[in-house]
């Protein structure tokens, strides 16, 4: 008995270690390097029979080569990609919502169908923009369009998508927006684990249905701009860094001027990734508004770019783009002209004159003013003297009197002559 359990767990009498028989289904070896797997016991190099193997399929690339790869299908503007998924990122009221909408307008004035999960805006904030945008209502029927979905985008959600787009074929689906959406799905945005399946969802059905996918998104608290000029990081979106990850096209769009319903602007566009390298990288959008419309004008600056790579910011970028197209040196006037031909004004309205400032109400300004040529005592004061103690400038020299002085002993405002006599703007006048 005590040998048997010697040759089971190997221990012999006395405490020596004994070796254990070979198994008989095992080759014999006598060092670690002649075993399989070195020696690791029953680890080889095959799984264990109980696990289900799923293999990995491999593509012969040969023939793609060959034949040569297709250049993409672009849309609107050339700024999307047929079957890839873009981010639209960038702060609050910078025009994300109104460029997917501008795009998805495009397509169906073309007769295309498009699909918009919408769970942010609702149905009249969506009509509104669409009718601002100049679209015929009618063009409307081919907009599939689902307002607030509240899915949780697992498999039954999958399926539902899938059926969706099977059943409207679009050419573009806009998701509006990402933070909504992952929201209300009770995922974080802030974790890859969360975001990276939500967007591999997204990016499969833009690849199967050959469908443009847009998903606007948010930047980060602090982070006013997405061209790197607000102190944001430029390229990223809010939450985690899996959304640049998993995306074919990123966009940062950033409101050099803000615009409204009856106040034209400007924006600028910037591509801050390209998997495929076929987008221009920097554009500039001008909105005009007028009697309620919107028109947007795309314009490419390609050598704002390299005014970018430079550490320049888009005005020292443009003026670098005039000087490399004058044939000769160019005056500061020549380079105002230039600008006015190639970058108006968003707005051709007048600003309206900045109103003045109030005039403190003292005691002094119940006074009546004093005669001219008279102190505020009443008594004459001689030529080439303060008119008020307060004042120590002289508002007049040599019998000519200024347009402006500046009081210096005690309140340091400008004295100008108002009606006929000289007046301290805080003080009271001389």
């Amino acid at each position: 008995m005590a040998t048997d359990q010697a040759d089971t767990i190997g221990v012999g009498q006395g405490g020596n270690v004994r070796r254990l028989p070979p198994r008989p289904d095992r080759p014999t070896s006598t060092t670690p390097r002649e075993e399989p797997n070195g020696g690791r016991g029953d680890q080889g190099d095959q799984p264990p029979p109980t696990t289900d193997r799923r293999p990995f399929v491999t593509v012969d690339l040969v023939e793609l080569a060959t034949a040569g790869v297709p250049a993409p299908e672009l849309l609107c503007h050339g700024l999307l990609y047929r079957g890839a998924l873009h981010s639209l990122a960038g702060p609050p009221d910078a025009g994300k919502s109104t460029l997917l909408y501008l795009w998805l307008a495009e397509l169906l004035a073309a007769g295309h169908p498009v699909a918009l999960i919408d769970e942010e805006s609702g149905r009249e904030a969506t009509v509104e923009k669409f009718l601002a945008l100049g679209i015929d209502p009618a063009r409307l029927a081919r907009l599939a369009y689902i307002e607030f979905p509240a899915r949780q985008w697992d498999q039954a959600d999958r399926a539902g998508l899938w059926e969706l787009l099977g059943r409207v074929r679009p050419v573009l689906v806009g998701y509006d927006s990402a933070a909504a959406l992952l929201a209300t799905a009770g995922k974080d945005e802030d974790r890859a684990t969360d975001t990276t399946p939500f967007y591999k969802l997204l990016l499969e059905a833009s690849r199967t249905f050959n469908a443009a996918s847009v998903i606007l998104d948010h930047l980060p608290k602090g982070d006013r701009g997405g061209n790197g000029s607000s102190g944001g990081n430029g390229r990223y979106a809010r939450g985690s860094g899996a959304k640049l990850a998993t995306v074919d096209v990123a966009f940062m769009v950033d409101p050099i001027t803000p615009f409204s319903r009856h106040q034209s602007g400007l924006l600028k566009l910037t591509v801050a990734k390209d998997r495929r390298g076929y987008l221009h990288r920097n554009h500039e959008i001008r909105v005009d508004v007028e009697d309620g419309t919107i028109a947007l004008t795309f314009t490419q600056l390609d050598d704002a770019s390299g005014a970018a790579q430079r550490g320049l910011g888009p005005t020292a970028g443009k003026v670098l783009e005039a000087l490399k197209a004058a044939p000769a040196p160019l005056t500061n006037r020549q380079i105002g002209d230039w600008f006015a031909e190639r970058h108006p004004p968003a707005s051709s309205a007048t600003p309206s004159p900045r109103p003045s400032k109030p005039w403190p109400k003292t005691a002094w300004s119940t006074r009546p003013p004093p005669a001219p040529g008279a102190s505020s005592t009443g008594r004459p004061s001689p030529p080439n003297q303060p008119l008020n103690r307060r004042c120590s400038q002289t508002p007049w020299s040599a019998g000519k009197r200024p347009v402006q002085a500046t009081c210096r002993k005690s309140c340091l405002a400008v004295v100008k002559e108002r009606a006929g006599q000289p007046t301290c703007r805080r003080c009271r006048p001389l």
